[in-house]
């Protein structure tokens, strides 16, 4: 018999109550620190998708339908297969995600979201005069 931290006999080999809460603790923060881990390996797949989009993205034109509707310049605005694109930079201006807007004037969600868009986040959506927020 051996005795645990309070003095109390136990068999060998049996499982207190405090063994299998630090069981629980210990398996919680492996499962949080390969959350983090996935989590940062998507967030830079995502950036490296919006590099690659943004990369092959041209130079707005003036003539794109939603421009002429809002009546506004491309100030930096991209085209990528008949889209507008921005980009989603740091506040260091890292590209992390790009937002779609079509002729029509639909805005797709970042489909490459690394994170929460926010000043807090560190990341920030295009707010030059004229881009749609």
């Amino acid at each position: 018999m051996e005795r645990d931290t309070q003095g109390v006999s136990r068999a060998e080999g049996t499982t207190t109550k405090a063994d299998l809460v630090e069981e629980v603790a210990r398996t919680a923060e492996l499962t949080k620190k390969q959350a983090e881990a996935d989590l940062i390996a998507r967030h830079a797949e995502a950036a490296n998708r919006a590099t690659r989009i943004w990369s092959a993205a041209t130079g707005a034109p003036r003539s794109h339908p939603y421009l002429l509707r809002k009546r506004i310049q491309p100030h930096g605005a991209r085209s990528y297969k008949g889209t507008l694109v921005l980009p989603v930079t740091t506040f260091a201006d890292k590209l992390t995600s790009l937002q779609f807007i079509s002729s029509a004037g639909r805005k797709s969600k970042r489909i490459f979201r690394t994170s929460p868009c926010s000043r807090r986040s560190g990341h920030r959506m295009p707010r030059r005069n004229g881009w749609a927020h």
